[in-house]
């Protein structure tokens, strides 16, 4: 992904084609500006400048015009958390959380590729490939899926998400026993508890974790945070 940088600007602007939906045949389209992509012509498209005007669309990424977009940083990170204590029972819980920005999601635009070739059998497929335009649901927003349609998932800012999440990053619970209990054994304190780390998170679309770094995206080679859970006895004589 393409950053466009200016002085006095924001950081992190991307500078990609925009996305103008699909055609009456299912086809991706692309907005052009007339300034810089005279009718829509490859051969003099200037792809070196940021559109101003949406003049018209094309199936031709060639043709297309890039523009600059919102920047990818978040309005606002941060966390909140508390710990409370009665009867002998102890819980805790800590959640970190992002609003606002975007990210490139790289893996969401691997999986809604089309078959271009026959070295493409076998790749693996988003299940939202089943609400893409067809005859039948010409309302959709995604390209058909059609074996050799070219630029169907294009670098646009289609693949520009929502980059909020909201992290349950940790939760412990405990019981701490009577000292009239463990007293008679020599034992000052007795206590069970429990603890995880990781243990939900939600984000704009099932498998994205925005956390990767504002200039790139989600990769499919990128791995999230383990969850864990595990269980003790802490005991103190």
């Amino acid at each position: 992904m393409q950053m466009w940088y200016a002085e006095g600007g924001d950081l992190y602007t991307p500078f990609l084609y925009k996305y103008a939906g699909v055609n009456a045949q299912g086809e991706a389209l692309y907005y052009y500006d007339e300034d810089l992509s005279p009718a829509g012509n490859a051969s003099t498209n200037n792809t070196s400048q940021p559109g101003t005007k949406l003049s018209g669309t094309t199936t031709n990424i060639g043709e297309a015009s890039r523009y600059t977009h919102h920047s990818l940083l978040p309005d606002f990170i941060g966390g909140f958390g508390t710990t409370l204590n009665a009867y002998g029972f102890d819980v805790s819980f800590n959640f970190d959380y992002q609003i606002g920005g975007k990210i490139y999601d790289y893996r969401y635009q691997g999986l809604m590729s089309n078959s271009a070739s026959s070295g493409d059998g076998g790749s693996a497929i988003h299940v939202d490939m089943l609400k893409a335009w067809t005859p039948n649901n010409t309302s959709s927003n995604i390209p058909r899926y059609q074996y050799q349609d070219q630029y169907t998932n294009a670098s646009s800012d289609r693949w520009l998400t929502n980059a909020g999440y909201l992290n349950f990053q940790s939760f412990t619970v405990g019981y701490t026993l009577p000292m009239s209990l463990t007293a008679g054994l020599g034992i000052s304190k007795l206590r069970v508890y429990a603890t995880g780390e990781n243990l939900c998170f939600w984000s704009a679309r099932r498998g994205l974790d925005p956390r990767y770094g504002y200039d790139t995206g989600a990769y499919l080679s990128s791995v999230s945070p383990v969850r864990t859970i595990m269980g003790g006895i802490q005991i103190s004589f």
